[in-house]
């Protein structure tokens, strides 16, 4: 084998990367967010019906803290979403989308889904169940490294 599965993965991340920037500035977002942005806007979109603070995406998205916290200002300075007060807990912030974040999530789910047909395409059920055991078992295999 000529190449390792590092240089594999790494080759396919860059492809996604650069087709995702493609169809995202074709659905009108001219400035692609970084991944750690779309999983926060995808963490909010998909428990829009709880209130989601910044601890709860260190926890959930396993990133550091101040790499959660940089992402949120500049998601805060770009419009997208807002830090206001639980209406649970006074002591706790949450975060909340704009209606210019709305809008970008919605156009960020219809492109993601663009992404994921392109990848899919002429790829059928039992390639697909096997590349997706690899990747399970490979993911496994560096969780059980060390807690990760």
């Amino acid at each position: 084998m000529d190449k390792s599965i590092l240089e594999s993965l790494r080759e396919l991340n860059i492809l996604i990367k650069r087709k995702l920037f493609l169809i995202l500035k074709e659905n009108g977002i001219n400035e692609a967010p970084n991944p750690l942005q779309v999983s926060i806007f995808m963490y909010l979109y998909n428990n829009k019906n709880k209130e989601v603070s910044q601890a709860d995406l260190v926890k959930e998205l396993h990133v550091s803290k101040v790499a959660i916290s940089e992402a949120i200002a500049k998601m805060v300075s770009n419009g997208n979403i807002e830090v206001i007060a639980s209406k649970t807990d006074h002591r706790k912030n949450i975060l909340s989308y704009t209606d210019q974040g709305i809008k970008r999530t919605k156009n960020m789910i219809k492109s993601l889904s663009l992404l994921n047909n392109e990848l899919l395409r002429d790829i059928d059920e039992f390639e697909l169940n096997t590349f997706m055991n690899v990747m399970q078992c490979m993911k496994k295999n560096i969780e059980e490294e060390k807690n990760v």
